[in-house]
């Protein structure tokens, strides 16, 4: 008897091991707010691109008009970046910085080029490859620029391919428990912000709409506001429906808030 009521004891003194997720916010405070840790893909590559792709459309957004800087703004949010100030890019960017920045040459036949922050231009190797390594603007570093609408387009490469960047993993570390957002064992259901492990593996993919993107768990389901937002969050979804796409907010230099048809995924204390 005094071992049961031990072990009762016991379970009772355990620490609670993850916090409930809702998509109800309406401001960005610390449990809106998420540690953003990459893990791999998100690489700028050139490709055939199919019709319903939308990972290769771009926004080019002006910076500082009298330098013709500009950021290259992905179909996921985030802006081309030279990872580690190098020659490698990927679909890191939020915030502007200077490896983020690019000159914007324009050339004729409505053509572009673009130089980094420390003078290499962006070439689209035939490989598929696209580096930030040449010194010198040739074919491989002249993009064709194709307007899709509403100020975003398409870069056709010389080698007839396009520019778009490739899924990505991720995970969310909550800055209210450090726990990772994701359901029990990484299995599909309610989101929690779950700190009795190392976090589970999202992919992060575009969703059709410029912006925004799709988050998917372990099991390939994606993150969505189930049965709408003002609700728990939950990893189920199947499509790219309203309640499934998600923005993903630059609130620091590491940290993310992220939001469902304007309300933020909240952890609660």
């Amino acid at each position: 008897m005094k071992q049961f009521i031990s072990a009762v004891l016991v379970c009772f003194s355990l620490p609670i091991l993850a916090n409930d997720v809702q998509v109800d916010g309406t401001s960005i405070g610390i449990g809106e707010q998420y540690q953003f840790e990459y893990l791999s893909g998100f690489e700028l590559i050139n490709a055939s691109l199919g019709q319903t792709e939308r990972n290769g459309y771009f926004q080019i957004n002006p910076i500082f008009a009298g330098y013709n800087l500009v950021t290259l703004q992905t179909s996921q949010g985030p802006n081309i970046t030279c990872v580690d100030g190098g020659s490698t890019l990927k679909a890191h960017g939020f915030n502007n910085q200077a490896w983020e920045a690019f000159v914007k040459v324009d050339l004729p036949d409505n053509q572009i080029a673009f130089i980094n922050h420390e003078g290499y231009s962006v070439s689209a190797h035939p490989d598929g490859t696209v580096l930030a390594d040449r010194r010198n603007l040739g074919d491989w570093e002249t993009f064709t620029v194709q307007a899709v609408g509403g100020g975003v387009v398409k870069l056709l490469t010389y080698h007839g391919t396009y520019l778009k960047t490739q899924p990505g993993t991720c995970r969310l570390k909550s800055l209210i428990n450090n726990g990772y957002l994701s359901p029990a064992n990484c299995s599909s259901g309610v989101v929690y912000a779950d700190t009795g492990y190392d976090g589970c593996e999202l992919t992060m993919f575009e969703s059709g709409v410029f912006g925004q993107v799709i988050l998917a768990g372990e099991t390939g389901l994606h993150f969505q506001a189930y049965g709408g937002v003002g609700g728990d969050l939950w990893e189920n979804g199947t499509a790219k429906g309203l309640n499934e796409r998600i923005t993903v907010t630059r609130t620091g230099p590491a940290t993310v808030a992220v939001s469902i048809n304007g309300y933020y995924i909240r952890t609660l204390p």
